[in-house]
């Protein structure tokens, strides 16, 4: 699984600084805008994330790839899938 990256408005692939009305550049404000199933904040731009496949549901998710990387090496650690309040703990503490 490979990570994607937003660039910011006006630089390399992001979308226009200014309003316009590119249809690219909707979606990709609107994916910036999406927040991140971890630590509920925006992907943002210039960040590394992943999109994830949801079996409960139609839609799929979207996480940033540190929230990920946190939550992979504790369940590697752990023997378990941390809950979301101990993996934002993990990484509020550099963990």
């Amino acid at each position: 699984m490979g990570w994607l990256l937003i660039d910011s408005p006006g630089i390399g692939n992001g979308p226009c600084k200014k309003k316009c009305k590119h249809l690219d550049c909707a979606d990709a404000r609107a994916e910036a805008a999406r927040s991140c199933r971890i630590c509920g904040y925006p992907i943002g731009y210039d960040t590394k994330f992943y999109w994830e496949r949801n079996e409960e549901s139609p839609k799929n998710t979207i996480v940033h790839f540190v929230c990920m990387w946190t939550e992979e090496e504790l369940r590697r650690a752990w023997g378990r899938v941390p809950t979301h309040s101990e993996t934002v703990k993990a990484m509020a503490r550099g963990k």
